[in-house]
């Protein structure tokens, strides 16, 4: 059935046309101002408000506390309305939390060891080692999905260090994804000096384990530039032994986030050293280099778009780095969940001091 609009302004009667279009203007979120004098084939359409957006975003200070923080707001601004310790992530479907936890390992007592003739196995010292591991908790039904595993402390004869410390930490997220570092420090028994070996995994929270973020494709264009680019940088340093890029290897991926400019991504590629010469920006043995990614992985580029809630944000401040962000596009399940996770957090915060929360 048509019906006809009359307006308070005489007697003209809305087009017909014009009331096809209603439905879809106010299911769209548009609103149809008629105002008084005008005729009522000329309507002003307000555009649709935007609606308020939910973000996670997550900072990292210069000593590794890692703070969450719950932002809303929409073009116009957003502003923090929760803030607690620890690295909370929403994804489609789930609420986690990344735990870092304690791994008791043994280390060999060397001492003994060596008074004994080395002789059989060696003694160990039970949980002799400074270990931990991540673990990412669902905050939906406690589900836990392991990130990293500990280091390999014994081999065949027992206890294979006498010291041996391994930690692991995200460095940054995109979406789903965690970029993961892990360090591990090991000395053996007699050694001259202790060894550090890195390694870095791309953690996919959704499919619940460690992802390869390239194509085959991607990885070619991949030598062929930003590899290139690195090679380029080493060049004249004689410490190095790399006489070509492909003697060079990809040991981190680092996003970047500055609220107002966007997502940036870099890229290391370390190479061969002597020990002497390592640079310490990864394992030992190694010297490094960084460059700017040209381009982003496929897998990753879904997940750049800065959140119109953090456009205008400010900076964060000094000491403060952006590890990553998440709209919450999340179930009335999943908003409790949050809910719940950041009021608990805020009561035993309270006991131990407030969390460094940005200034909005």
């Amino acid at each position: 059935m048509l019906y006809a609009l009359r307006t308070k302004a005489g007697n003209d009667r809305m087009p017909l046309k014009l009331l096809h279009t209603l439905p879809l203007v106010l299911a769209l979120g548009g609103v149809v101002t008629l105002v008084a004098g005008c005729r009522a084939r000329d309507p002003v359409i307000l555009p649709p408000v935007k609606p308020v957006q939910n973000v996670l975003l997550w900072t990292i200070d210069a000593q590794g506390r890692v703070d969450t923080h719950w932002v809303r707001g929409n073009r116009n601004g957003g502003r923090i309305i929760a803030s607690r310790p620890g690295l909370l992530l929403a994804v489609p479907g789930g609420v986690y939390e990344v735990e870092e936890r304690a791994v008791e390992l043994p280390t060999c007592d060397c001492a003994a060891w060596e008074a004994a003739g080395r002789e059989g196995a060696c003694p160990a010292v039970a949980a002799g080692a400074d270990v931990t591991r991540l673990v990412a908790v669902s905050r939906l039904d406690g589900e836990e999905s392991p990130i990293t595993d500990p280091p390999e402390a014994e081999d065949g004869n027992g206890p294979a260090f006498g010291e041996l410390a391994s930690r692991a930490r995200v460095t940054a997220s995109m979406g789903p994804y965690l970029f993961v570092r892990i360090d591990t420090r090991a000395t053996a028994c007699g050694a001259a000096h202790d060894t550090l070996s890195s390694e870095l995994i791309v953690f996919d929270l959704v499919a619940g384990g460690a992802v390869d973020l390239f194509t085959e494709a991607e990885r070619s264009a991949l030598a062929g530039r930003e590899q290139a680019a690195a090679f380029e940088l080493f060049e004249g340093d004689t410490l190095v032994d790399a006489a070509r890029p492909e003697d060079l290897e990809l040991t981190m991926i680092a996003p970047s986030v500055l609220p107002g400019v966007g997502l940036g991504l870099r890229y290391q590629f370390s190479a061969g050293s002597s020990f002497a010469a390592s640079d310490g920006a990864w394992g030992a043995y190694t010297r490094s280099v960084e460059v700017n990614a040209a381009a982003l992985p496929a897998s990753i580029a879904p997940f750049a778009e800065i959140p119109e809630a953090l456009r205008t944000f400010p900076p964060p401040g000094e000491g403060l780095a952006i590890g990553g962000f998440a709209p919450i596009t999340a179930t009335t399940e999943q908003l409790a969940a949050l809910e719940r996770s950041f009021a608990a957090a805020e009561e035993d915060a309270d006991a131990e001091g407030s969390t460094r929360a940005l200034d909005p």
